[in-house]
């Protein structure tokens, strides 16, 4: 009677561990298309287009990006890379959160946007890193002048690496 009872404990606790991780995966991708809209939304009001040039929009790995300067030869750093950049980080309301000038620090510490939209940018170049959520901080925000969820976008120069 008892391996009975603890047989339909099990598979009820089975059933709802998997009913949560099916909520939490569509959670996240609704999540993921809510950001895309929104970055979307935010690029049409500024005007940029899609493209391939200096000024227009790209994707790479979920990472909207807009080179507003080339740089000052072709040399990309790598994910693990030490990098120097300027930057300004704000919200899709034009918040600013963070703003650093020549600061230095390894990819491989960094948020996973940073990883993808950093090595885009060649030595002495600048751009525009829009990152959705789940490429940023997702519900684990660091402070609260970040609000969970959001989308961040920083504007970066690549001093050196």
């Amino acid at each position: 009677m008892n391996n009975k009872k603890n047989m339909k404990l099990t598979i009820l606790s089975i059933l709802l561990i998997g009913a949560g991780i099916l909520l939490t995966m569509s959670c996240n991708k609704d999540r993921s298309e809510d950001d895309r809209i929104a970055i979307e939304a935010y690029l049409l009001d500024e005007g940029i287009e899609r493209g391939e040039n200096l000024g227009e929009y790209q994707i790479e790995d979920g990472v909207y990006y807009i080179i507003t300067k080339e740089g000052l030869d072709a040399e990309r750093p790598d994910p693990g890379s030490t990098v120097t950049v300027n930057y300004k980080g704000y919200l899709l309301d034009k918040t600013v959160f963070d703003e650093n000038d020549n600061s230095t620090f390894g990819l491989n510490g960094v948020i996973e946007g940073w990883r993808i939209g950093i090595p885009l940018i060649e030595r002495g170049g600048s751009a525009t890193l829009l990152i959705p959520s789940a490429l940023g901080y997702g519900s684990n925000s660091p402070s609260g002048d970040i609000p969970d969820n959001s989308v961040l976008i920083f504007e970066v120069d690549l001093i050196d690496f």
